[in-house]
């Protein structure tokens, strides 16, 4: 299984595309609108997919492909981040991303190699190390 797989079957196209549709239209509400007109809606409760659902797809792409990502929150900011304040970032956003799977957040630390950021992953883990 390729690192990119959907967690959200429910959601239709490669994660990499709804974080493309967020930055050509602005925000996930429009995202959300977008993907209702073109009738992808959320299945199982008929209706548009949340605010949520589209972030998490997006942010998973931003944390699985940092170095393509990277540039558009260079542009965000007005400057270029810094490797500590980005990586940071991803650190925090994987904390979001595998909100519900201490297994593959512990993965992701382990394969991105972001273990010195202990002090903000640490809470999710009983003794607050990966192991």
């Amino acid at each position: 299984m390729s690192i990119s797989h959907r967690q959200n079957r429910m959601l239709e196209r490669p994660d990499k595309e709804y974080f493309e549709l967020w930055q050509e239209l602005g925000t996930l509400v429009k995202v959300s609108k977008h993907l209702a007109n073109l009738g992808e809606i959320n299945p199982k409760l008929k209706q548009p997919f949340s605010e949520m659902t589209i972030r998490i797809a997006a942010y998973r792409y931003v944390i699985e492909f940092p170095e393509e990502a990277k540039p558009y929150f260079d542009k965000e900011y007005g400057r270029e981040l810094t490797t500590k304040e980005w990586e940071e970032f991803l650190v925090r956003t994987s904390l979001t991303v595998y909100d519900t799977s201490p297994d593959k957040l512990r993965g992701w630390i382990e394969r991105k190699g972001m273990q010195q950021y202990d002090y903000i992953y640490g809470k999710k883990f009983l003794n607050g190390k990966l192991e």
